[in-house]
């Protein structure tokens, strides 16, 4: 009896090492086919690529990172559906979506589940809502297509433009922010014209733009549709300035429109063509292991892995609401933490500081920065 108890007792001690060693579950619900597959599969590449190379410097806290990942479709009802599956396996933190509308749709499921949720969905509202385990990677445009406008004002002298949104939160947001801010600023909107998703005619749009005799044009529609407008304003021979975001400079518009985006400018937060050596290099090595070069989403997906290296670091413990509390508030720098590429703070809504750029597309079909945006404060 003594023995068996003795050796019970110590076959549960030679387990412990095992249960901590268990991997750290992170299972990204993002768009890996439908209209969304190139943003989703570029930020479960980045995502990858920062795992694997944390996992072969030791992982954290003695455990590897098990990614994993869901595909949303790019389609809302899907994605709730995924995000259920992804939460029964019970992970320390979610990633994804980056669709602004199925980041709506399923974040009220990681919310109940007190999971921590990271998302590269831009629509302002989505860190509106009170939740507190949201965290972007992408500045709201809350943020960003003021600075936009602030451009148009101060270095275009824009005083009449026009938008064209695409009938999604994405879209919707950036026009709603686009319409206050222009306002703020004194510019008069003559046109706001609506899109679908997956809209492949502009024909109409760009006539009426072109008839216009507008300052400046801002799109606030998805990759993709960039590329068609772009093209069919080449087409059409519309000379009229087009700004826009992310979704503007983003490489597969430039690959998709060719020379029609040339002169194109606008706000992107993060790309390998910004005078940062931190970003140039992921660029380069992104470029080399996954044989394209990295959007904006790539980029964020890089940037998660390190930042979740990071908490747990501070924390010392798999803890998700811990996670979630440790974050808000916090700053990560490049220097304290080369992975996270550009200094960051979240605040109390999960809303992210971080120093962006304003670039124009080039006729090499490449952007050049014309100007760092510091981050807010400094």
């Amino acid at each position: 009896m003594r023995l068996s108890g003795f050796l019970l007792a110590a076959g549960c001690l030679l387990t412990v090492p095992a249960l901590a060693a268990d991997p750290i579950k992170i299972i990204g619900v993002l768009e890996l086919s439908g209209a969304g597959a190139s943003v989703g599969t570029a930020y479960k590449n980045g995502l990858e690529m920062a795992a694997e190379e944390i996992n072969k410097s030791g992982g954290v806290l003695g455990r590897k990172l098990d990614v994993r990942f869901y595909d949303t479709q790019t389609n809302p009802g899907v994605a709730r559906g995924q995000m259920q599956k992804a939460l029964d396996e019970n992970p320390l933190v979610l990633v994804g979506p980056t669709y602004s509308g199925s980041v709506r749709a399923a974040m009220p499921i990681a919310q109940k589940a007190e999971i921590p949720e990271f998302t590269g969905g831009a629509a302002a509202q989505l860190t509106e809502l009170g939740n507190p385990y949201i965290f972007r990677t992408l500045g709201s445009q809350r943020n960003s297509v003021p600075k936009v406008v602030n451009y148009l004002a101060e270095q275009v002298h824009a005083r009449t433009v026009g938008v064209i949104y695409a009938n999604t939160d994405l879209g919707k947001g950036g026009r709603d922010v686009f319409l206050q801010s222009a306002k703020d600023k004194g510019m008069e909107v003559l046109l706001d014209l609506s899109s679908e998703q997956g809209q492949a005619d502009f024909a109409s749009d760009v006539l009426k733009f072109k008839s216009a005799g507008l300052d400046a044009i801002f799109l606030s529609i998805h990759e993709e549709e960039v590329a068609r407008f772009l093209k069919e304003g080449q087409r059409q021979g519309l000379k009229t300035p087009i700004f826009g975001e992310q979704t503007l400079l983003n490489p597969i518009v430039l690959q998709l429109a060719g020379d029609a985006g040339v002169g194109a400018k606008g706000y992107i937060p993060l790309t390998g063509d910004a005078p940062v050596p931190t970003l140039q290099d992921l660029s380069s090595r992104f470029a080399v292991k996954f044989g394209y070069t990295p959007d904006h989403n790539g980029f964020q997906g890089y940037i998660v892995g390190y930042v979740i290296r990071t908490v747990l670091k501070k924390t010392g413990k798999i803890d998700p609401k811990l996670f979630a509390e440790t974050l808000h508030g916090l700053t990560i720098t490049a220097e304290e933490e080369p992975g996270v590429l550009l200094t960051t703070t979240w605040d109390k809504n999960g809303d992210i500081n971080r120093a962006g750029f304003l670039a124009v597309v080039e006729k090499d079909n490449t952007l050049r920065v014309e100007k760092i945006l510091p981050r807010a404060g400094e």
